[in-house]
C-alpha cells in the first residue's frame, strides 16, 4: 500500500496557555506524510503469522518534547519512521498462543536522533486455555528504552509487565470476567513526569448475544 498523510495542528498545540512548564507554540505548521507499506500472511490449520513492513516520510512532524525548561510542540523538518511486525498466532495441543515483535528505527533525518517517546523494540507473548466454561490467559509485555527529548539525554528505561485474565460463562450469553493488569506493581512511565497505572484489577459481567 501506499499513501500520503496531511495532519494539522490542534488549537492546543498551537495557542495552549502556559500551564507549569507547558506551553503552546503559534509557529508550528502542518505536517505532511508520504506512507509505504508491504505485508506478508501465511494460514494454515491452526496457524497464522504474518511480516508487516512499513517506511513513513514526514515533513514537519509535529511532536510535543522539552525545549530548555518548557514542554511544548514544534516540528521536525523531516522524520523517517521504519519498521516491521511479526506476529504468529495458533494452538498447541489444549493452549491459545500469540507472540508478536516490532522493531521501530524512528528518527529525525536531519539530525540522527531518535524521535522521542518511541522505543526501538517491543514484543508480546500470550498464552490461554479453554476448559468447559473457564477461560484463562496471561500475557507478557516487554519495550526497550525511548528518549523523552529531541537531544536524547532524558532516557526512560525499559519496562516489561504481566497480565492476567480469566472468565467463566455461566449462560450461553452471559460471562462473569476478571482481569489484573502490571501483576507485578512495575513502576515505569511512557513520558517523562506522568505515572502510570501500578497494579489495577477489574471484576464484570459480560453479555455477549450470538
Amino acid at each position: 500500500s501506499l499513501g500520503t498523510a496531511f495532519k494539522a495542528p490542534t488549537f492546543n498545540e498551537l495557542y495552549y496557555p502556559k500551564t507549569g512548564s507547558y506551553v503552546g507554540n503559534p509557529d508550528v505548521q502542518p505536517e505532511t506524510a508520504l506512507n509505504r507499506e508491504i505485508a506478508l500472511h501465511y494460514e494454515t490449520g491452526s496457524q497464522a503469522v504474518s511480516l508487516t513492513w512499513y517506511r513513513n516520510r514526514i515533513e514537519d512532524m509535529i511532536v510535543w518534547a522539552k525545549v530548555g525548561p518548557l514542554n511544548q510542540p514544534s516540528n521536525v523538518d523531516t522524520a523517517r519512521i521504519e519498521g516491521a511486525t511479526l506476529a504468529w498466532q495458533g494452538r498447541m495441543g489444549d493452549f491459545n498462543l500469540q507472540a508478536s515483535y516490532d522493531w521501530l528505527d524512528a528518527e529525525d533525518a536531519n539530525t540522527g536522533k531518535q524521535l522521542t517517546r518511541r522505543a526501538k523494540h517491543t514484543g508480546e507473548f500470550a498464552i490461554g486455555q479453554n476448559i468447559g466454561s473457564w477461560d484463562w490467559r496471561v500475557e507478557w509485555l516487554a519495550s526497550s528504552k525511548r528518549y523523552d527529548d529531541k537531544a536524547n539525554t532524558t532516557e526512560l528505561g525499559g519496562y516489561a509487565l504481566t497480565h492476567l485474565y480469566g472468565a467463566y460463562r455461566f449462560a450461553p450469553d452471559w460471562s462473569v470476567f476478571a482481569r489484573v493488569n502490571n501483576l507485578f506493581d512495575k513502576d515505569y512511565v511512557l513520558a517523562d513526569g506522568y505515572a502510570t497505572p501500578g497494579r489495577n484489577a477489574f471484576i464484570g459481567v459480560r453479555y455477549s448475544p450470538k
